[in-house]
């Protein structure tokens, strides 16, 4: 699922930065810069908090400042990448970190695929202001793998900073048109992109019950499952039916009105207890899921390669790809 809203000017390095409560180390440890506006600006690897918070502030490390005509400076926007339950339940639960290196690269692409058709910018061509297609972005990611309910839950923060290189040699303010235009699109790329992903990992995908955006499952985690570890989604679900409400932009107003405060005192081992005492509960044990998919993993077999191997002569192989 992907949700966008905009950053916040007052905190938001420090919100991004330490929001991780289940790992021990600080979630800087977990941010990565991306984009191509990152690299001209020589971004890269783990996200300075105190660099985060100036290039958000429009001050940029090539000396370039970035001022609102009007009003005050916008910071960026926070496109934020969450997976399914039962993806996070094979490797946070599970332990599998195959799946964690996936999102993050599945994460890689869809920012690649969106600075290359979404990123614009307005600039001045001698006689007025015209919008520019200018292919960077300048983000910085955050891994994060828990709700405010403390369940499991992978997603990542992707801080898009208000700030675009024009043709001009110039940085300009972001286009945000696009990125709400297309909110549905970037889902659909992110959700084919991992799926593939994962399936290349050995993991067998079901479509998802409500398959928004193309969003899927990881086969053999049922229904009990995925609502044992999901009262979070259970909560917002409540908060719409109460009202007759169920529209993306609705539910994401519902997750916001319904959201506790995070508690960042509860030790990780402790959390995972928990998670493993719950999965014993209901009698869910995600390992046999995982070493099948590592042994057709091993086995270089993949859902494709097994529908390709069952298609006899080469013609024919030729059609199905």
């Amino acid at each position: 699922m992907i949700s966008l809203g905009s950053v916040g000017s007052s905190g938001a390095a420090e919100y991004y930065a330490k929001d991780n409560y289940y790992t021990i180390e600080e979630g800087a440890e977990h941010s990565r810069w991306l984009g191509k506006g990152a690299e001209a600006l020589g971004l890269a690897g783990k996200v300075d908090p105190a660099v985060f918070e100036r290039v958000l502030g429009g001050q940029l490390p090539d000396g370039s400042e970035l001022t609102a005509a009007r009003g005050e400076h916008r910071p960026g926007l926070d496109l934020t990448f969450s997976v399914s339950k039962s993806v996070s339940l094979v490797a946070l639960l599970g332990g599998d970190s195959r799946v964690i290196e996936a999102l993050r690269q599945s994460v890689a692409a869809t920012l690649g695929w969106a600075e290359k058709n979404l990123a614009q910018a307005r600039v001045w061509d001698g006689s007025r202001q015209v919008t520019e297609n200018t292919g960077n972005l300048v983000a910085a990611t955050f891994l994060h793998d828990v709700n405010r309910k403390g369940e499991p839950q992978l997603h990542v923060h992707a801080v898009i900073a208000n700030a675009t290189l024009a043709s001009d040699g110039k940085w300009h303010a972001l286009r945000n048109d696009n990125f709400y235009s297309w909110q549905h699109t970037i889902g659909a790329v992110h959700n084919a992109d991992l799926r593939a992903r994962l399936e290349g990992l050995g993991y067998e995908t079901v479509p998802a019950r409500n398959p928004i955006d193309g969003s899927f499952e990881i086969k053999g985690i049922g229904r009990e499952a995925v609502g044992a570890f999901s009262t979070r989604s259970a909560e917002i679900e409540a908060a719409l039916a109460k009202h007759g409400r169920g529209s993306p932009r609705e539910r994401e107003i519902a997750t916001l009105a319904t959201r506790d405060a995070k508690d960042h005192g509860v030790d990780p081992a402790m959390r995972k207890a928990e998670w493993q005492a719950t999965a014993k509960a209901i009698g869910l044990d995600v390992r046999p899921i995982i070493d099948a998919a590592l042994t057709r993993s091993e086995r270089g077999e993949t859902v494709w390669t097994r529908v390709v191997d069952g298609i006899r002569g080469i013609g024919a192989k030729g059609l199905a790809l």
